[in-house]
């Protein structure tokens, strides 16, 4: 074969592999673009000082504790991707009542799970809020007793089973998609009048034989 016609030849594969890189650089970029910045992240994935402070459930530095609240009820609620600058368009649809509301897809597990423990005393309304069936009955725990008070105090208790969440850390507007860990039991969040739980999913669900319904309900009573 040629000398020069060789050199020729190996050029244009070069050539045709860097464009073949640049294409798919590119379509990777769009890609990104296109999933409203959101990113999946693990705890495992957290650099060591903001693990801390992920791990403690307080706001990142220079992050308002009233966004990332905000941030992660428009998660529960779009239960989707979204947007920083849609999230008060979607907690507008949202509890804003006291009492203990629970996401539309937790109702049935968390209803059964209560009344495990208390009898058959609650409901769930059409509004998400759990609500006692009759007033007058005179059974009495110390389980109904504080559960009552939750329901009729002055905060709204948010709880959503989920294996993931979505936050944002302080030095960027990107929504991050919070993977929760499979042996995590609660992941708590608070503003002034409201607080968030969101319960792993390999934890509240019927499959788990390992702990019993007392110590799942005492994972939220005992915040209290």
């Amino acid at each position: 074969m040629d000398k020069k016609f060789l050199i020729i030849l190996i050029i244009i594969i070069i050539i045709v592999i860097i464009l073949i890189y640049i294409f798919f650089f590119l379509r990777s970029n769009s890609n990104n673009a296109n999933d409203n910045n959101i990113i999946n992240i693990s705890n495992s994935d957290i650099n060591d000082s903001e693990s801390i402070i992920y791990e403690e459930n307080k706001p990142y530095i220079g992050n308002s504790p009233d966004i990332r609240f905000n941030i992660v009820l428009a998660g529960i609620l779009k239960e989707d991707t979204f947007n920083i600058n849609d999230v008060n368009d979607i907690i507008k649809n949202g509890p804003h009542s006291p009492g203990i509301w629970i996401s539309n897809k937790s109702r049935d597990y968390m209803l059964n799970l209560f009344s495990s423990i208390t009898g058959p005393l609650y409901t769930i309304d059409n509004q998400g809020y759990l609500k006692l069936i009759d007033s007058s009955n005179n059974i009495s725990s110390d389980y109904i007793t504080k559960i009552n008070e939750l329901i009729n105090g002055n905060k709204l208790i948010i709880i959503d089973i989920n294996d993931i969440y979505y936050s944002k850390f302080s030095n960027s507007d990107d929504i991050v998609q919070f993977i929760v860990e499979d042996f995590a039991y609660k992941n708590v969040f608070e503003s002034d009048h409201a607080i968030i739980f969101v319960l792993g999913n390999k934890k509240y669900n019927i499959n788990n034989k390992d702990d019993s319904t007392e110590y799942l309900i005492n994972q939220i009573l005992e915040e209290f």
